[in-house]
């Protein structure tokens, strides 16, 4: 009996330390403009992935015009975002408040997200600057496919069950995370 007491108070340990065996932590984050899932890559930094207009993201369109066009523009073009960086989204965002949100999967739950985020662009580089490249995205980016809906697309494949319909804003994609996560929601700070 002792002994199984204190081999439940050493899986507790390890479990609250983050260490669950053949499990993978990833992180999803999102602010008041984006939202993102990073996947750790070992080697202490992440690996982010993200769905953004490419008008607003990628060719930095700012103003009224740009933004009427990216949200209203049903077949505008979307880019698909990858950040290599030690910090996630909602550590280094300024458009507080960000959030994150920590999920374990299994191997298989994985390589299905990342089968997802792969057919989500075409293979080739648009650009690269650093720790960004873009990629074209495969589907256009318009009020009712944003980032948020990407993002629970992306999920729910990983099996996570997220409802994009609920995530045409950010809030509604902070409660459906909410909702499916076994752990609270982290709050970023502004660097």
């Amino acid at each position: 009996m002792v002994a199984a007491a204190f081999l439940l108070v050493l899986h507790m340990s390890a479990a609250d330390l983050g260490e669950s065996p053949g499990l993978h932590r990833i992180v999803v984050s999102s602010d008041q403009w984006h939202s993102a899932v990073a996947i750790p890559t070992g080697s202490g930094t992440f690996e982010e992935w993200g769905y953004a207009s490419r008008i607003w993201y990628f060719e930095h369109s700012r103003g009224l015009v740009p933004l009427v066009k990216t949200l209203l523009w049903f077949d505008g073009p979307g880019v698909i975002e990858r950040v290599q960086d030690g910090q996630v989204l909602y550590q280094r965002s300024t458009q507080q408040p960000a959030y994150g949100w920590e999920f374990d999967v299994t191997q298989e739950q994985l390589d299905a997200l990342r089968t997802f985020i792969h057919q989500s662009f075409e293979n080739q580089l648009e650009r690269w600057d650093g720790a960004r490249s873009f990629y074209p995205a495969v589907r256009p980016y318009h009020v009712f496919h944003t980032c948020h809906h990407w993002l629970a697309h992306a999920l729910r494949r990983a099996g996570i069950p997220v409802r994009a319909w609920v995530c045409m804003l950010p809030e509604g994609l902070w409660l459906e995370l909410d909702r499916v996560s076994a752990r609270p929601r982290i709050v970023g700070k502004a660097p």
